[in-house]
């Protein structure tokens, strides 16, 4: 297990992601980042979804959101991540009482002894992403109350604290979508390297299964990346998590298929 910071939000547009993947009834494998990839995945139908991370830190934060999501108002949710950037003790006692022990016993030392746990927001900084669903789908209030309905009636998910790379594939199953974020970046890999480990996981794709490779805001990047010129690949073109009210942004999702 590896403790790092964690991110707040993601800085993805997962509303994009509604129209790339078939989640109806889905089996999803995610990452957990800031846990914005489950939370949508259950908003957009997904069935079962296993979740793996090797930062325990973003384990321990998903489910504090988990549970805030579940017994917090969107007011108070709002305020609390978004406004309080989670330092107002006020909302975590609130929600205390539901949490396992184990995040329950970070976070009392967390706000005892004024913990930095979240790296800063960069490029999903624009209020736009935090009250329209833009690009982060329950932060839509409409979506916030859907999400919660879905909570109350969901179990947490199985959780794998484990680096991509080492996950035991043979134990967790098959899965419709595997959603890796941008975690091409960090594993200091060739575009070979990364190829034969995607490769690896598309035995455990069901049939006209999808995995989301990576995320790229640059078109320097995209140059990059050879191998998506492969028959294997898609690039798609998506509205930017960057705003700033005049120029056209865009990102783009590279999807490795069955």
């Amino acid at each position: 297990m590896t403790y790092e910071r964690t991110y707040r939000f993601t800085n993805e547009n997962l509303s994009s992601y509604q129209k790339l993947f078939e989640f109806k009834d889905a089996d999803v494998l995610s990452v957990i980042g800031s846990g914005d990839q489950y939370f949508s995945s259950l908003l957009f139908g997904a069935k079962r979804t296993v979740l793996f991370d090797k930062n325990e830190i973003s384990k321990l934060y998903f489910l504090l959101k988990y549970y805030s999501i579940k017994n917090l108002s969107y007011e108070e949710f709002y305020d609390y991540f978004i406004n309080q950037k989670v330092k107002n003790e006020k909302y975590y006692k609130k929600i205390r009482k539901f949490l396992p022990n184990d995040v329950k016993f970070y976070f009392d030392r967390v706000y005892e002894h004024n913990i930095s746990i979240l790296f800063p927001l960069s490029l999903n900084s624009h209020p736009i992403n935090y009250n329209t669903g833009r690009v982060i789908p329950y932060l839509d209030k409409k979506n916030y109350y859907r999400l919660q309905t879905i909570l109350k009636l969901t179990d947490p998910p199985i959780i794998k604290t484990e680096y991509l790379e080492q996950l035991n594939m043979h134990d967790i199953g098959s899965f419709d979508i595997m959603l890796f974020s941008n975690i091409y970046t960090y594993l200091s890999m060739s575009n070979e390297e990364f190829l034969e480990m995607l490769k690896r996981f598309k035995k455990n794709l069901k049939d006209n299964g999808k995995i989301q490779a990576d995320y790229i805001w640059s078109i320097e990047k995209k140059n990059e990346m050879k191998f998506i010129n492969k028959e294997e690949f898609e690039l798609t073109e998506v509205e930017s998590v960057r705003y700033d009210g005049k120029t056209d942004f865009k990102d783009y999702v590279l999807t490795y298929k069955k």
